[in-house]
């Protein structure tokens, strides 16, 4: 085995003691159907209330702006004005799914950069490169044929969609800084595609996360801890403040798959009061939506506010309905109770 080959072999052991027990746990637990579906579910209404959002605000006015403030109206707009809160979604969950696959290939001792990197990478470019060259024809199209009237110019009814001008952001220089996550850190965004700065946040998380996790866990003394923080550090530092305060959000998630019991257990009884908790925390959920939006609080502290409130649901989501290798075959909860009781 050569060198390179023995350093990544290396750099996915494992110490012995409670890091070791936790990431075995960790990697014991496995997602059930119902929560892999429900949790797909969640992930689904987060990209629509992502889609809806952007699409009000390229055909109507603003909710200031409307005369006839009816509950109807007033519940249309708060529907859709969800688009960043759902970002905040994506962000959790994609902590605790990406998290799930750093922590389970440490604990088999099965850890590699470059399988990792090409799983990841792979699946954000097969949609990211075609919607920059997409976005780029598109709006040079646009451009050609209206000019900067409207929201190529950024005029003041699309400001919230399009800030700056549209021809200030159409280069090369821009299209290849987004090929490379470096938009909001190098270059703008590319064209009048404001929402792929959330790209450029969720790849550095994919390189940070690993780094704190080999930092934590991985065989090679105490000088490896030390460089695999350092790196996770100047990760953090290089991308600029913001990334890596919202890289608290994404860890919510982590938090979530890391703090949740073992396989064999659950934090909520099972029986019809199994489904109490997703309920309440959907309730909550819906609550910190809604002062987000209404609330008037700084963006960051409300974005904080949403982050646990997913967490939370997430948790309960995954810990009911996960798949517990002690629980008896079969599907309902009356068995599993009688089994107990037997």
């Amino acid at each position: 085995m050569g060198k390179g080959a023995s350093s990544t072999a290396d750099a996915g052991k494992t110490d012995a003691g409670p890091g070791g027990g936790r990431l075995s746990r960790i990697a014991a637990r496995r997602l059930s159907t119902d929560a892999s579906v429900a949790l797909d579910l969640l992930r689904a209404l987060a990209a629509i209330l992502v889609m809806i959002g952007h699409v009000r605000g390229l055909f109507f006015v603003d909710f200031g702006q409307v005369a006839d403030k009816s509950l109807a109206i007033r519940a249309i707009y708060f529907a859709t004005s969800l688009g960043h809160e759902a970002v905040m979604i994506f962000f959790v969950l994609s902590g605790y799914f990406i998290a799930g696959n750093v922590l389970r290939a440490l604990a088999r001792a099965g850890w590699s950069w470059s399988w990792y990197l090409v799983r990841r990478v792979t699946r954000l470019h097969i949609v990211l490169l075609p919607a920059l060259a997409a976005g780029f024809l598109l709006d040079s199209l646009g451009l050609s044929l209206f000019g900067a009237a409207g929201p190529y110019g950024a005029a003041e009814a699309y400001r919230a969609i399009v800030p700056v001008p549209v021809a200030d952001r159409l280069d090369a220089l821009t299209f290849l800084g987004n090929a490379f996550y470096l938009q909001d850190i190098l270059t703008q965004t590319l064209g009048s595609n404001g929402p792929l700065w959330s790209l450029s946040y969720e790849f550095w998380y994919y390189l940070v996360f690993p780094c704190l996790a080999l930092a934590a866990v991985a065989g090679g003394g105490l000088g490896r801890r030390l460089a695999w923080l350092a790196a996770a550090a100047a990760i953090l530092v290089l991308t600029g403040p913001l990334i890596a305060l919202y890289f608290l959000i994404w860890l919510a998630g982590a938090a979530v798959l890391i703090a949740l019991p073992g396989p064999a257990a659950s934090i909520v009884s099972v029986g019809p009061r199994r489904f109490l908790a997703p309920s309440l925390a959907s309730l909550v959920c819906l609550g910190v939506l809604a002062i987000s939006v209404t609330a008037g609080l700084d963006r960051i502290a409300a974005d904080g506010l949403v982050a646990v409130a997913v967490a939370l649901l997430v948790a309960t989501l995954a810990d009911i309905l996960h798949d517990a290798g002690d629980r008896p075959a079969g599907r309902g909860w009356v068995r599993y109770g009688a089994a107990q009781a037997a």
